[in-house]
C-alpha cells in the first residue's frame, strides 16, 4: 500500500478523483452545461485550456525525470531482490523493514504508471468540455 503522505501518491489521488467526476453517468448533464455557459462566456474555455495546460505541465514534469524506462524495470529488479532475501533467509534473518522497503519501490512504480494513464484520459475529457468556436 503506498505511503498516503507521499506526494506523488497525493497526485495520483486527486487526478483520479477528478478524472472520477470527468466520467461519472451524471457528468454529462454538468458537462452540457459547461459547454451551453461556455458558448457564451469565454472564460470557461480559457479555464478548460488552462487546465490542459497543468495536465500538459505534469506530464512534461514526468517525461523530465526520465523515469519510464526505469519503471519498466522495477518489478524485474524487486523479484530478484525478494528471491535473493528467500534465500538468505535459510542462513539468517533479513535487516528489518527490508521487505517494507520493498513493497514501497513497487507502489511507487504502480503510482507512477497510473498517473501516466490518468493525464491522457483526463486531458481528452476536459477536451471535450470546450464550447465550440
Amino acid at each position: 500500500m503506498p505511503d498516503d503522505n507521499n506526494p506523488i501518491v497525493a497526485v495520483r489521488d486527486a487526478l483520479s478523483g477528478f478524472n472520477g467526476f470527468l466520467t461519472s453517468p451524471a457528468f454529462g448533464t454538468v458537462a452540457e452545461a459547461i459547454r451551453t455557459i461556455g458558448a457564451q462566456f469565454p472564460q470557461i474555455n480559457a479555464l478548460i485550456d488552462q487546465l490542459v495546460g497543468l495536465m500538459t505541465q505534469l506530464d512534461t514534469e514526468l517525461d523530465n525525470l526520465n523515469l519510464d524506462t526505469a519503471l519498466t524495470q522495477v518489478p524485474t529488479f524487486v523479484g530478484e531482490v525478494r528471491n535473493l532475501l528467500e534465500g538468505a533467509t535459510q542462513m539468517f534473518d533479513p535487516p528489518e523493514g527490508l521487505g517494507e522497503a520493498l513493497d514501497a519501490v513497487e507502489d511507487i512504480a504502480e503510482v507512477l504508471q497510473q498517473i501516466r494513464l490518468l493525464i491522457p484520459a483526463i486531458t481528452q475529457a476536459l477536451e471535450g468540455l470546450k464550447a465550440p468556436a
